[in-house]
């Protein structure tokens, strides 16, 4: 209760310091940005610690405390600055900002109250990616310098886009709330930011409460309509694994595809780089629109200024998700084109020179904003080919994002008008015709789904080439079809080729799916203000709602089984993610292994052992117990999971990261000291855990003859009924 109350003031403070900053950025938006004072506070103070933790070597609480104090101090002298100007608008728009704020605060109680239900970091089924975010989390709170070491791979520094996990890390060195209980917290933080975002993007494309909680529901509440099968196999056999409830709808396609979709991955619960993205995401989305009204109406002081914004906070979504950062470094280019090319006052040479000035300053500022993690991190060959596997089926593409492209072919048919088709410009005329027979060369040598997809677009751009007012909503569709289009075009090897190329696109489609149809929903009902139509309007709001409803299927279906998903026999309510650990009996290789034995440990090293010296522990296969000391204490040991260490660093050969595992074997197995020693001393190991898995993986008798006879090289630190913890002095000069 003390760390929700202390997040709860620190929400309240960041919000208060934040709104000045936003009111400075946002000058054409309706809520001058209230809705990201918080996220712009929290990516701000990080991203400063971050900048100076790589020039003065140092993040320690100072180092944060006083990125804090700089911010809170800008943000006060804007406040005076601007006084008048902000207290006037917080009068006549005070029901805005109060509608927002609540947004967020229902949102991220709700899902506090559901990571309450199962706050578990870990799972021997389900477990999930947890581990590997909770270790980075715990090791950047431990790191004193930057860049953080790497605790799975000691000896060496993080080679990963980090920077979401070291948001977290900052906060709980500010605001020193434990990490096994900030994590669940941050969850549900970042829910409510992703909500309270959505809501004044959409609102100010709308003006509407409505729609904005409707585009709330689109992006982080809804499902697929995977879900029905699921409910359809249920009751014909009155059975269904509780792990397929939430699981299943995130498989449709049949080659192990992932096809992710926000509410999963909160409710999945890794704090993984896509899912921490997703707010700073929306953010680069709402300064795109702000830049797109400030290039309209010739504002160009204050659309460099944006420029320049937008291009820092581009970078720190690169180093937060480098997935994301070609999509939205294309949407703001994309942007600047559509902007300077409406203007019909500039001539066709300064509308490319315009659009190359903005775009080299966002290109620029986003690479030069983040130079030190761009000098540090290193990558193997990306492997771009061709796609040549087999193709999207309709029908799973329909299954994903039918309730999205119902509510669009809803939106084309009351919107194209083929009078305004025959009208229009030569220009727009000739993209049409060339979209359109690009699908029927697709469809004729039979790439079904690209003709399926070309001729959606050709459908789209029709309409925003006739209702040039509703362009911001039909570049989102537009985009998003776009991206859902490249898995099927390009294969890439380094990212886990087809697999991921579907994940990581098909997600970040989804925010744009569900922002332009919310706001082409608002357009439909908008349309039908005269009594002679409001037939229509029950019509298609009851398609909508029949496909909106089956979609919640998933939400209310798949909270209860992840809610009941839990290992341990006593499973209390709770936001402590280590709790779990009291009460479970795990088994591996034939052993029964009581965790309770292990947080006994693991909250004695992160009380007594200070900084980040190396240990070493049991080495198992990826997604089980293995690494769980360095997991819940952030402490480096010599290897955790293989395969991550093996992703992380594809420009190294694998047997390098394999090598590490047959030593840790060698340390616990040989009876030999001076092999033991030397390899201690290679890897400078300075603890050494002897607990049930290890045992259980290793004949460690040999690692218990080498101490029994060299005592003085081995100082017993810790010890209860299963666990013992060994310092080793190099040297051997204990008494």
């Amino acid at each position: 209760m003390v760390s929700i109350i202390t997040f709860i003031v620190f929400a309240i403070l960041i919000t208060a310091i934040g709104f000045p900053l936003c009111f400075v950025i946002f000058r054409k938006k309706g809520d001058r940005g209230f809705a990201f004072s918080k996220l712009i506070v929290i990516s701000t103070v990080s991203y400063l610690a971050w900048v100076i933790g790589h020039i003065g070597h140092s993040f320690t609480f100072s180092v944060v405390l006083t990125t804090f104090l700089l911010i809170g101090a800008t943000s006060l002298i804007i406040y005076q600055h601007k006084k008048n100007e902000i207290s006037l608008f917080i009068k006549t728009n005070f029901r805005i900002i109060i509608f927002e704020e609540l947004v967020f605060w229902i949102f991220f109680v709700t899902f506090l109250l559901i990571r309450s239900g199962n706050p578990d970091l870990w799972h021997p089924v389900m477990g999930g990616e947890k581990p590997m975010d909770f270790a980075f989390i715990n090791a950047i709170v431990r790191s004193t310098t930057l860049p953080p070491y790497d605790p799975w791979l000691s000896g060496n520094t993080m080679n990963y886009y980090y920077f979401g996990q070291f948001i977290i890390a900052t906060l709980i060195k500010l605001i020193n709330i434990p990490s096994s209980v900030f994590y669940n917290i941050f969850l549900a933080y970042l829910f409510g930011q992703v909500a309270q975002a959505t809501s004044s993007i959409i609102w100010s494309q709308t003006k509407s409460k409505i729609f904005s909680i409707f585009g709330i529901i689109l992006l982080l509440i809804s499902g697929n309509l995977g879900q029905i099968p699921v409910l359809i196999q249920y009751f014909k056999s009155n059975y269904f694994p509780i792990n397929g409830w939430y699981w299943t709808a995130t498989r449709i396609m049949p080659n192990n595809e992932i096809n992710e979709f926000p509410y999963f991955t909160f409710l999945y619960a890794d704090l993984h780089s896509h899912l921490i993205a997703l707010p700073i995401s929306l953010l680069v989305i709402a300064l795109a629109l702000e830049l797109y009204k400030s290039l309209k109406e010739e504002k160009i002081k204050y659309a460099i200024f944006l420029s320049i914004v937008s291009s820092i906070i581009l970078g720190i979504l690169r180093i937060t998700n480098i997935w994301d950062y070609p999509t939205y470094l294309l949407l703001l280019g994309i942007i600047v084109l559509l902007a300077t090319s409406i203007r019909d006052n500039l001539k066709l040479t300064k509308k490319i020179l315009l659009t190359g000035v903005f775009s080299i300053i966002i290109v620029a500022g986003s690479n030069l904003s983040i130079m030190p993690f761009i000098l540090s991190y290193k990558t193997g060959s990306l492997g771009i080919n061709f796609y040549s596997g087999p193709q999207t089926r309709i029908l799973d593409y329909v299954t994903i994002h039918g309730l999205f492209l119902v509510s669009l072919a809803i939106f084309t048919l009351l919107s194209i008008n083929l009078k305004n088709i025959l009208t229009l410009p030569k220009v727009s005329k000739i993209l049409i015709y060339f979209l359109f027979a690009i699908s029927i060369i697709f469809l004729y040598v039979g790439f079904h789904f690209l003709g399926f997809l070309m001729i959606l677009a050709t459908l789209v751009f029709m309409i925003g080439f006739t209702n040039i007012d509703r362009f911001p909503a039909i570049v989102f569709v537009a985009f998003a079809i776009f991206l859902t289009s490249i898995p099927d075009i390009i294969d890439i090897k380094l990212g886990l080729g087809r697999m991921n190329t579907v994940f990581k696109f098909y997600f970040q489609a989804w925010t744009f799916f569900a922002i332009g149809t919310s706001i082409c929903a608002f357009y439909i009902f908008q349309k039908f203000d005269k009594a002679k139509e409001k037939y229509l309007k029950i019509i298609a709001g009851s398609v909508i709602g029949v496909f909106l409803s089956a979609t919640l299927i998933y939400p209310i279906t798949a909270s209860v089984a992840k809610i009941n998903d839990r290992m341990g026999k006593i499973k209390t309510i709770s936001l402590n993610g280590s709790d779990y650990m009291k009460s479970s009996v795990y088994f591996e290789k034939n052993h029964e292994i009581n965790l309770a034995y292990d947080l006994d440990a693991i909250n004695w090293i992160n009380y007594n052992i200070k900084k980040y010296p190396v240990i070493v522990e049991a080495n198992t296969p990826i997604y089980r117990w293995g690494s769980r000391i360095s997991v819940y204490t952030g402490l480096p040991t010599v290897l955790g999971w293989d395969w991550h260490e093996i992703a992380h660093r594809q420009y190294q050969p694998p047997d390098q990261i394999q090598i590490r595992a047959s030593h840790i074997n060698e340390i616990y197995t040989s009876f030999d000291f001076e092999t033991t020693k030397s390899l201690l001393m290679k890897y400078n190991v300075s603890y050494i855990y002897l607990g049930q898995l290890e045992k259980a993986y290793y004949n460690t008798k040999g690692f218990e003859y080498v101490v029994l006879n060299h005592p003085s090289y081995f100082q017993k630190i810790f010890s209860n009924p299963e666990v013992t913890l060994y310092k080793f002095d190099v040297y051997g000069k204990r008494n």
